[in-house]
């Protein structure tokens, strides 16, 4: 029995295939749109249109890999952040409990001077 990564896997790989089986066939219905004299504009059209499509398509991969490579960087960035707030948090604790200390009971004699 497949897995449901195998089964996604699967999906993705028969929805890849449809869609080069879809350029494909489009390729070959522009060739027939070229070859006719009457319809030579609406093929250019159609023509530049996909090509824009794939171009648009490559620089949209490159967007995404942009995107997630400065999200990583991002994540990276904010646990350091927040490593530091709460290094900040311990330290103003820790200070909080020295200055309870000296202001404690103990404060009147040698240090009520200081």
């Amino acid at each position: 029995m497949e897995g449901p990564e195998e089964e996604e896997f699967g999906a993705a790989i028969a929805v890849g295939s449809e869609t080069t089986a879809a350029e494909k066939e489009f390729e070959k219905v522009l060739e027939e749109l070229r070859e006719a004299e009457g319809l030579k504009l609406y093929s250019d059209v159609y023509t530049k249109l996909f090509d824009s499509y794939h171009q648009l398509k490559a620089e949209n991969v490159q967007h995404q890999d942009t995107i997630a490579t400065i999200r990583g960087k991002v994540s990276r960035y904010d646990a350091v952040i927040s490593d530091y707030l709460n290094e900040i948090a311990d330290g103003h604790t820790t200070i909080d409990k020295l200055r309870a200390e000296i202001r404690g009971p103990g404060a009147s004699g040698r240090h009520a001077r200081a």
